[in-house]
């Protein structure tokens, strides 16, 4: 992740930029904040603020947690 990336999460996630969900127990964050340039190299890097991801249960959590060592992109054998 670049640091003008890591710029841009700041300001999106900061603490004083969402609005609590609480039928569904989430933060969902305002992408209002960040400017057009902003949202799309978001978007180039492919990060979605809001995609929340649900779980039916705790076997699928820990499917999808195991499922992640299949990918490439979170390996260190190329690091």
């Amino acid at each position: 992740m670049t640091p003008q990336i890591m710029r841009i999460l700041k300001k999106l996630y900061q603490a004083d930029n969402y609005e609590y969900d609480r039928e569904r127990s989430v933060s969902i964050y305002s992408e209002s904040i960040l400017s057009e340039k902003e949202r799309d190299m978001l978007e180039q890097y492919g990060w979605s603020a809001n995609d929340i991801v649900y779980f039916a249960n705790h076997d699928d959590i820990l499917q999808k947690l195991l499922s992640l060592k299949d990918t490439p992109a979170l390996s260190q054998k190329d690091a």
